[in-house]
């Protein structure tokens, strides 16, 4: 595995446990270590562009997790009455975004050279190592 590559597995699974706790944070009505894990949950998601491929599918996949991640932390706020009605709004503007760059990055993997590899190593968490 080369340096990026590695890179982006460590910070993808640091992204990913911290979204983990946040989760379970706001699940378990704890919401001062909710938001506290909500800022390292989307600079880590920030973080995936540095080692990504610079294919635009992988840019597209990247984006819309970041897009998921965003969602996910407004809507949180929301629930956890940290931010007013907009709140709400603000997700689904995220979940809009994040479904517009899936796409595009379907589009891209199907007209890109070598794109469609790209993309389902973007999807990390569904695949299945042998």
């Amino acid at each position: 595995m080369s340096g990026d590559r590695k890179t982006l597995a460590y910070v993808d699974t640091a992204c990913s446990i911290c979204w983990f706790i946040m989760d379970a944070s706001w699940m378990l009505h704890v919401p001062a270590a909710a938001v506290a894990m909500a800022f390292p949950t989307i600079a880590l998601a920030l973080t995936t562009f540095a080692f990504v491929e610079r294919t635009a599918a992988s840019l597209f996949v990247t984006g819309a997790m970041l897009a998921w991640a965003c969602m996910n932390v407004a809507w949180m706020l929301h629930d956890l009455g940290l931010i007013g009605p907009d709140g709400l709004a603000m997700a689904i503007s995220f979940f809009i975004t994040g479904a517009a760059q899936l796409f595009a990055a379907l589009i891209a993997a199907r007209f890109g050279r070598g794109s469609l590899e790209a993309l389902m190593r973007r999807f990390r968490r569904m695949r299945i190592k042998r």
